[in-house]
């Protein structure tokens, strides 16, 4: 989708043995620019949310692939940035935003509905329930997060300075260090997302990294 295609690849047995396995089947044109996608996410039900965000406008589409049809969701768009994790322990989507007033803020968003028209035949589901973690940057889902920091700032800022004449932007290895963090997540008694088993183990930069590729915020995070 970020280079303007929207294909499914499918596996088909060989009738033939010079027949190809692998076959790539064009899927509708996107209802929306793709430039204007702000995240995205995988329901449990194998639908694919997309939000896209245009000035003060936001929407959400849907694609079913069993159909393989674009349908709009809602007039709204989900709370984080990029992709959104599935954590079924808190029937929810999870994931970091980037925008600046909640940067680096974890959010969870409440898994909505993509069954069939309601009674009075609205077809645009209402923005779901979430949630944003106090905590900045942060038993069933488990989530890991990777982070290039400062080991001479206490406040272990993920600003990268590169070395004088460097090429490729290479920084200075030994100021630098990827803390990552493994956790889990919960509500509290009061509905507030917050973390639990959460560990932090700090590594060497690998000898290729540059700051090409390190210059990201996080620079992974996963389920």
């Amino acid at each position: 989708m970020d280079i303007g295609s929207f294909d499914l690849c499918l596996w088909t047995p060989p009738e033939q043995p010079s027949s190809k396995e692998w076959l790539w089947r064009k899927l509708p044109v996107l209802p929306f620019d793709r430039l204007d996608v702000s995240s995205y996410a995988v329901q449990p039900d194998g639908h694919i949310l997309v939000s896209t965000k245009s000035g003060a406008t936001a929407a959400t589409f849907t694609f079913d692939g069993k159909e393989s049809v674009w349908k709009l969701h809602g007039e709204w768009a989900l709370p984080f940035t990029d992709r959104g994790h599935c954590d079924l322990s808190l029937e929810a989507f999870v994931g970091l935003s980037k925008d600046p007033e909640t940067f680096g803020y974890l959010y969870s968003c409440a898994v909505t509905s993509t069954g069939t028209d309601d009674d009075t035949g609205n077809r645009l589901r209402p923005s779901p329930d979430w949630k944003r973690s106090k905590e900045v940057y942060m038993r069933r889902g488990r989530f890991c997060l990777v982070e290039c920091v400062s080991i001479d700032d206490v406040r272990a800022d993920q600003v990268l300075l590169e070395e004088p004449g460097a090429a490729g932007g290479v920084p200075q290895r030994s100021r630098y260090m990827y803390r990552l963090m493994t956790f889990s997540l919960r509500y509290d008694m009061k509905g507030d997302l917050k973390l639990k088993h959460c560990r932090v183990h700090c590594y060497n930069l690998p000898h290729e990294a540059t700051t090409e590729y390190m210059l990201q915020d996080p620079v992974v995070f996963w389920l």
